[in-house]
């Protein structure tokens, strides 16, 4: 996802090529693979050294954009700071859309990460925003649910995992958490 991943005019997210697939490159692509991708990318869309005159003439002067946006993403990726600064970004925006990169599609949080609340009638809650649709308290997890829903992950040290849902969107999160009571 590029900066300009959001349409003002209808407020939803919109997709466009990352640098990573700009210049046909993964995130843990070495600099030589980088610059060597940015190099031949460089050349494909310079346009000097178009080799058909088709190319040209359908090209409607968009080659300058892409090699501005080549350019850029060339230095982003390749000064570690700014690369890092991106990815983070991506992972941000892509969690928004629901897209997630542990293979499960569910993204792991710890009992820890969530808000304890007490309720009226003396039992403890927990709750957290969601983190794609920022929906306030939209998980909600009580006492029974962690005693009688939980998957036990590890006899050894009581761990158990829970999948809850968001009240307000169709995020799923495991939640893990440590029986103490043993």
């Amino acid at each position: 996802m590029t900066e300009n991943n959001e349409n003002p005019n209808t407020n939803k997210l919109t997709y466009s090529k990352t640098y990573y697939e700009l210049l046909e490159v993964s995130s843990e692509s070495s600099l030589a693979d980088i610059k060597k991708s940015y190099k031949s990318k460089l050349l494909f869309h310079h346009p000097d050294k178009h080799s058909l005159i088709e190319e040209r003439q359908n090209d409607n002067g968009n080659n300058k954009d892409i090699i501005q946006l080549l350019q850029k993403a060339y230095k982003t990726l390749t000064v570690p700071v700014l690369k890092k600064q991106y990815d983070e970004m991506l992972s941000k925006n892509f969690l928004k859309i629901g897209i997630v990169n542990d293979g499960e599609g569910l993204d792991l949080y710890d009992l820890d990460d969530f808000e304890i609340i007490d309720t009226p009638d003396d039992k403890v809650q927990f709750v957290k925003n969601c983190p794609r649709c920022t929906s306030e308290d939209s998980f909600v997890l009580t006492e029974d649910d962690l005693l009688n829903n939980g998957t036990k992950v590890n006899e050894d040290d009581n761990e158990f995992q829970l999948v809850v849902q968001c009240n307000s969107c169709s995020l799923w999160l495991k939640v893990r958490y440590f029986d103490q009571g043993n």
